[in-house]
């Protein structure tokens, strides 16, 4: 048997390095919302007594999972598509940029280091992100982040 020692071109990796900070889904939906962000608001539905008796017969009487889920309510940033929210930050905001990583589990606010312009300096660099993100009101102290995923 051989075993290949250079560069194997059908595997999938992905990084990125960039000086800001992590945040989650709610995070994220509430500085869209600071950015102006739009909330839908949507008239709830309103079933008859035979509509929820079809869904009901169509779901299978056994089915206590799907009668678990029709009580879960769901938090209101949960039910806006993180992209979409990614997408509208980016619109508003020039200097820092939000990013997801893999499987859009996480997600971050800065700027990459490719970034950095010809006369700005490291410390510059970092001292326009810290104050961008202090004018987005984001909490956080920003860092290096670096991120590495492989398939």
């Amino acid at each position: 048997m051989k075993i290949r020692q250079g560069f194997v071109s059908n595997s999938s990796s992905s990084s990125f390095c960039i000086y800001g900070v992590e945040i989650d889904h709610k995070e994220l939906y509430e500085l869209a919302i600071r950015l102006g962000f739009e909330v839908e608001k949507e008239e709830p539905e309103v079933k008859t007594k035979e509509q929820k008796h079809l869904e009901q017969f169509l779901r299978g009487k056994d089915d206590k999972l799907a009668e678990e889920r029709d009580g879960v309510e769901l938090y209101e940033y949960e039910s806006y598509d993180p992209y979409d929210l990614i997408d509208y930050i980016n619109e508003q905001v020039i200097k820092v940029k939000c990013f997801t990583a893999y499987c859009g589990e996480n997600y971050y606010i800065g700027r990459e280091f490719k970034s950095i312009e010809d006369k700005e300096t490291g410390k510059s660099f970092k001292k326009s992100i810290e104050n961008e993100l202090d004018e987005l009101d984001v909490l956080e102290l920003p860092k290096t982040i670096e991120e590495a995923w492989h398939d």
